[in-house]
């Protein structure tokens, strides 16, 4: 071993979908004499593709929803507007057929 280098290792740990906090420890022999080097460190782990998609999912249906409910209530704005103006015509045309048989 030469001084001041380093050993950097990846170790794969656990399953693909994790998530939360999780304490990682580390322990170590270093010297000649064996010397102990222990330690740990708390990570958060997410599964950001996973949550990606999810939120992505829920947006495109909340937009859909958004959409058909809007689509929903402007035609039925249109046919309550329609109703409306049928029955004065039909109020207009009582009042006119009652003038004619008076």
């Amino acid at each position: 071993m030469f001084p001041e280098t380093i050993r950097s290792y990846t170790v794969d740990v656990g399953s693909k979908c994790m998530f939360g906090r999780y304490r990682i420890n580390l322990n170590a022999g270093y010297g000649k004499t064996g010397q102990i080097l222990t330690g740990y460190a708390y990570v958060w782990v997410f599964p950001w593709k996973i949550i990606l998609i999810v939120l992505l999912t829920l947006l495109l249906i909340t937009l859909l929803l958004n959409n058909l409910y809007k689509r929903i209530v402007v035609k039925e704005s249109i046919l309550e507007s329609e109703i409306k103006k049928e029955k004065r015509e039909i109020e207009e045309l009582k009042r006119q057929l009652k003038k004619r048989h008076d």
